[in-house]
């Protein structure tokens, strides 16, 4: 295997670590798996640090974090979806009914 040097600013350091603490991973794991994802984008979609300024870049990112969301959240109801009784979804009117229901889902047995 072999090794990538490479210079960050003090920012995405930052972020790195504060990410890395989060997630419980070293830095350098943090920065393997974002070269990783990078890496499976087509060439088409790579930015030109000259072409693209750091604010595009900010919401390019966030559309992309927007679309990986959705995508765990259709993936999550997806898997739900068996385990719901239509009827008794049906049945909740008020939401008095949601919240009565919500407490009854989350207290333990």
């Amino acid at each position: 295997m072999e090794t990538l040097p490479i210079n960050l600013d003090n920012k995405t350091l930052k972020k790195i670590d504060v990410l890395s603490k989060k997630q419980n991973l070293s830095p350098s794991q943090i920065a393997k798996l974002a070269i990783e994802f990078c890496s499976l984008l087509p060439p088409s979609v790579w930015l030109n640090s000259n072409v693209v300024s750091g604010a595009e870049k900010v919401e390019m990112a966030n559309i992309l974090a927007q679309a990986i969301l959705e995508s765990q959240y259709h993936e999550a109801i997806d898997k739900i979806k068996p385990q719901l009784d239509r009827e008794w979804l049906d049945s909740l009117v008020t939401e008095d009914d949601i919240l009565n229901a919500a407490v009854e889902l989350t207290q333990d047995d």
